[in-house]
């Protein structure tokens, strides 16, 4: 239990700190202590509900896993932020035209359609979860292309905001009506979460919500994730699913966690950071990534039953089993740092730069380095990079064309 109380008064005063110095409350270090209360601290207190009295000292080694990744997060990011320039000064900057977003977005759309076609609209849209992941496993190049339409939401987002074009208002309104539509088709908390995210960071930016209401949207919008999928299977799957409230999401690390603790002659397959590394130049390295193998490991007979299926893994385990922990503290230090370096200048880009973050930041808890610097680097960041060379380029050849036929 002192584990996890010291975790509690870290957490609130480090977002205490986070506040005084930026005074928004969606920005990365406020954003990841959040996170970390309802994971870890809320997550902990769950798993001592439901564990034997004799596994409790693996719970506390647990919670003190948990209290050297906050502070190693908040101190590296702190580090890495001391010069930043403060969140509520806008500063005007380069964002990618109009044409260039809708190119992209119908790119996505048409993709997305293919995908409907293939899997079959219904089967897409209102099938079990579990089934759907085996069928979208072989279509991952067309998923890839299909998230081009995540890329562009807050880019567009941010150019209304800053033009406040008509044409972008109306692009906004079919990417937005679009998350929220398959968050709720597909029962996807994860894509219901972007477009909330994304509204909230620029809302707050620009229109300078207090965060008083804002906290407690957050709160009310937590607390709709223990039930989201359940009342979701019952409404539109017309199925039981297997618990009234689900804590799944906040305490799988925990029970992942503590598995390996109890098997200490289990060794990870691969240096995880190694992978992690790897997958800023390749895609998708031939290794498997920590949490299949560690489905494969633990959960063999639901591995044969439900192909392409994962619970995640554990981020504090991972650092743990490098160098116990100290590693612990190192893992989440360098997510720190990475955020309070984005976070130290407020360009429209790096805006943009910083949301992508903030989506993934529940992956820290819930899965290993590899799956965070793999989806930031390839399904964010890179196609960002790829659309703003694109959208110069021929923004310079317009421009030479023009002078040569003046």
């Amino acid at each position: 239990m002192l584990p996890t109380l010291a975790l509690a008064t870290m957490i609130a005063g480090f977002a205490a700190w986070h506040y005084a110095r930026q005074r928004h409350v969606l920005t990365l270090s406020f954003y990841f202590n959040i996170c970390a209360m309802v994971y870890m601290v809320f997550g902990m207190a769950i798993a001592r509900n439901n564990i034997n009295v004799q596994f409790e000292g693996d719970l506390d080694l647990i919670g003190w896993m948990s209290v050297a990744a906050v502070a190693g997060f908040n101190v590296a990011y702190l580090i890495a932020n001391l010069r930043s320039t403060p969140v509520y000064k806008n500063r005007s900057g380069y964002l990618p035209t109009h044409m260039s977003m809708l190119v992209v977005v119908s790119v996505g759309f048409a993709f997305e359609a293919a995908c409907l076609l293939l899997v079959g609209p219904l089967e897409f849209l209102f099938a079990d979860r579990v089934a759907r992941f085996g069928k979208l496993q072989t279509m991952t190049a067309l998923l890839y292309m299909a998230n081009l339409i995540n890329v562009c939401l807050p880019i567009v987002f941010m150019r209304y905001l800053e033009y406040r074009q008509r044409r972008d208002y109306r692009l906004l309104l079919v990417l937005v009506a679009h998350g929220l539509f398959l968050g709720l088709a597909t029962i996807s908390r994860y894509d219901l979460m972007i477009v909330l995210l994304v509204a909230g960071y620029f809302l707050e930016k620009y229109y300078g919500i207090r965060p008083v209401p804002l906290l407690c949207i957050m709160a009310a919008a937590i607390a709709s994730t223990l039930v989201y999928k359940p009342v979701l299977y019952g409404v539109l799957l017309e199925s039981a699913y297997p618990s009234t409230i689900d804590m799944g999401e906040y305490t799988n690390w925990i029970r992942h966690t503590f598995l390996l603790l109890q098997r200490p002659e289990v060794e990870l397959p691969h240096d995880g950071y190694a992978l992690a590394l790897m997958s800023l130049f390749v895609i998708r390295p031939e290794k498997d990534s920590l949490s299949e193998w560690f489905f494969e490991e633990f959960f063999l007979d639901r591995t044969l039953l439900f192909p392409g299926v994962s619970y995640g893994f554990t981020g504090v385990w991972e650092g743990y089993s490098a160098n116990g922990l100290i590693g612990v503290a190192m893992h989440f230090a360098f997510f720190g740092a990475f955020f309070g370096w984005l976070e130290r200048s407020q360009t429209p880009m790096r805006r943009i730069l910083i949301v992508f973050a903030m989506i993934l930041t529940y992956r820290l808890f819930r899965s290993e380095a590899y799956n965070f610097v793999k989806t930031y680097a390839w399904y964010f960041a890179y196609p960002t990079a790829a659309i703003v060379l694109a959208d110069r380029f021929l923004t310079w050849a317009s421009g030479v064309r023009g002078a040569v036929s003046d």
